[in-house]
């Protein structure tokens, strides 16, 4: 008879210390989960402000929006104003208003050094012999 008590006090002392390793564990794992779910409402708070400023953001960037189709407006406007001014040009009645092509002209001659180092001015131009008064 005292053998099977002693097993049954094993037996309940077994289960006793399962009972207690059980509930600190329970008691780690609730401490975990309540940790986790302060982190999670706090990562919560901080992505709800990080969408509330990208929405500012995006609400500030939508104009720039419209630039590829206001950079494709100008290109073509550009491009159609060639096209209207080489056809204007190409019409002897506008052709003398468009403007010519660079030639090469003569070259100029070389500058002369003065004693000082500075270049001399160009020479004033004669004045008018030709009295205007005395033709008549």
């Amino acid at each position: 008879f005292l053998s099977h008590l002693n097993r049954g006090m094993v037996a309940v002392l077994v289960l006793l210390v399962v009972v207690i390793v059980g509930y600190v564990s329970l008691r780690q794992v609730r401490e975990s989960v309540q940790t986790m779910a302060e982190q999670t409402e706090q990562l919560k708070q901080i992505t709800l402000q990080t969408t509330e400023q990208m929405e500012k953001l995006v609400a500030n960037l939508d104009p720039v929006s419209v630039l590829p189709e206001f950079k494709e407006s100008l290109d073509n406007m550009n491009t159609g104003v060639y096209e209207l001014t080489t056809t204007l040009c190409g019409s002897p009645i506008f052709a003398s208003n468009c403007p010519k092509p660079e030639t090469p002209g003569p070259p100029s001659p070389a500058p002369v050094a003065n004693s000082t180092g500075f270049e001399d001015a160009a020479p004033a131009p004669a004045p008018d012999m030709i009295d205007s008064s005395a033709s008549g």
